[in-house]
């Protein structure tokens, strides 16, 4: 049976030097600084990076919901020893961050996997991983989008 597609209405916006992206609301789902892509733009993404203040050099990443990529881009540029997996049901999304967030392509350190997050999470077909990154929400930006 095929694979149903899940299609986001993804939009964008920018100001200040900064592009954020949007879900078909003027919700912020993610930010980018242009002229600094790799840093985490958005005050939310570096105080959830406190968690290196408990496991500074994590190997496994695995990151639910790809946002604007925010966390894949810097953990690919600043943590070349760790593995992130990516966990992203819209490919919509992901051609988004390719085209308009610098998004890297797929190496031995970054793998994006098209799923569902609960069905991913439920399946656990993962090893354990050292830091676990949520940063799911709906197109209101309110609350989990795991649900």
């Amino acid at each position: 049976m095929a694979k149903k597609k899940v299609r986001t209405p993804v939009d964008f916006s920018e100001l200040g030097g900064y592009r954020y992206l949007h879900f078909g609301s003027e919700w912020i789902q993610g930010g980018m600084q242009i002229n600094r892509p790799y840093r985490l733009a958005l005050e939310y993404q570096q105080s959830m990076m406190a968690l290196a203040l408990f496991e500074p050099h994590p190997k496994e990443i695995l990151q639910l919901g790809l946002g604007a990529a925010g966390f894949a881009k810097f953990t690919w540029k600043y943590l070349p020893e760790a593995k992130t997996t990516v966990v992203e049901i819209s490919e919509d999304v992901y051609m988004a961050c390719r085209m308009w967030f610098k998004l890297p392509e797929e190496d031995d350190h970054l793998k994006i996997v098209f799923e569902d997050c609960k069905k991913y999470l439920f399946e656990g077909n993962f090893e354990p991983v050292d830091w676990l990154l949520v940063d799911i929400y709906d197109a209101e930006a309110w609350g989990s989008g795991l649900r």
